[in-house]
């Protein structure tokens, strides 16, 4: 998460608590007119935990600000890190990466996308919201220094549309759902499991910012320490240099 390719504000948060580099609702105008970027995802984008970029991309609202955004899967949040800082995309996604099923483990750790299938397999689930315990970010955007320097209205225009798609789960989950199937039909047929998920989106994950997208230092530096306890990292950086909060304003 802390790659040194990335470097300093290399982090853009959102969503509370989870992160994706967005901030306030209005629409970016200051972007080159159809400037053409390709946005990396960490899995499949097919999953209901990308509602809010499938949202801004099929509401046109990255079309409103002056973007046309395409879309590549990388092989998972780390390796979208790895990406972006060695400059081979210029903006992607982080996400966590695993799951289980199967009715076989006592519990799992996942986005809320997953409780839907585990459920319509037949398992009873107790949710037990993982912030209470570990002070994670469950999805980020991720820009480098470079990008940041020298395209900063690109990343303004793409946040403030990205939160746009997530204020609208926000506002109404069960339209957002519609939505959303409609933009990734291989969903058709399965519309109540996109609106649960958006529902747990609403209730646990999206609320409890003082401003939709702002990164919480207090949180970037607790996870921070517990990757240096557990030998994740082998020391700490300054906070500050770990993400910015400059694109939602």
């Amino acid at each position: 998460m802390f790659d040194h390719r990335l470097s300093r504000r290399g982090l853009i948060q959102s969503a509370g608590g989870i992160a994706l580099g967005v901030g306030a609702l209005g629409i970016a105008r200051d972007a080159r007119a159809d400037e053409e970027i390709t946005y990396l995802f960490p899995a499949p984008p097919i999953l209901p935990a990308f509602g809010p970029i499938r949202l801004a991309q099929g509401k046109g609202y990255f079309k409103q600000a002056g973007l046309t955004v395409n879309f590549a899967t990388g092989r998972g949040g780390v390796d979208v890190a790895k990406q972006v800082g060695a400059g081979n995309a210029p903006i992607g996604g982080i996400v966590a990466d695993r799951r289980i099923a199967t009715g076989k483990s006592v519990g799992m750790a996942g986005v809320p996308d997953w409780i839907p299938p585990v459920e319509a397999a037949g398992v009873k689930v107790n949710v037990l919201p993982t912030d209470e315990f570990f002070p994670h970010m469950a999805q980020a955007v991720a820009a480098s220094d470079q990008i940041i320097k020298d395209k900063p209205d690109m990343v303004r225009a793409f946040v403030k549309a990205a939160l746009h798609g997530m204020k609208d789960i926000m506002d109404d989950p069960n339209a957002a759902a519609a939505d959303f199937v409609k933009f990734v039909p291989e969903w058709n047929g399965k519309e109540d499991q996109v609106k649960e998920a958006f529902a747990y989106y609403d209730k646990l994950i999206y609320p409890g910012q003082k401003q939709l997208g702002e990164v919480d230092p207090e949180r970037v530096a607790r996870l921070q320490d517990f990757y240096l306890a557990k030998g994740i990292i082998e020391k700490k950086s300054p906070v500050d240099d770990l993400y910015t909060n400059q694109f939602i304003k």
